[in-house]
């Protein structure tokens, strides 16, 4: 019983330790920017600077950085 009991403390510290690593890295992590979505490329989800190519799909539009994100977009609305 001993033995067991020092292995759910073990495990219990461990834990504790992750979450706190998880918690502070978070915290310290920058702030999200909001950007406008004429600028992501919506297939690699990549911002840049100009404009990308719109592509109209069931009557919404999404963005591509390229004749290839264009075509992707046009064919597979997911």
């Amino acid at each position: 019983m001993k033995i067991r009991s020092q292995r759910w403390r073990t495990l219990a510290v461990t834990l504790a330790a992750l979450v706190l690593l998880v918690v502070s890295t978070r915290a310290s992590a920058e702030p999200l920017q909001r950007v406008q979505p004429v600028r992501v490329c919506m297939v690699n989800n990549t911002v840049f600077e100009k404009d990308q190519i719109p592509v109209e799909v069931d009557g919404k539009t999404y963005f591509g950085c390229c004749e290839m994100c264009k075509g992707r977009l046009a064919k597979d609305a997911a």
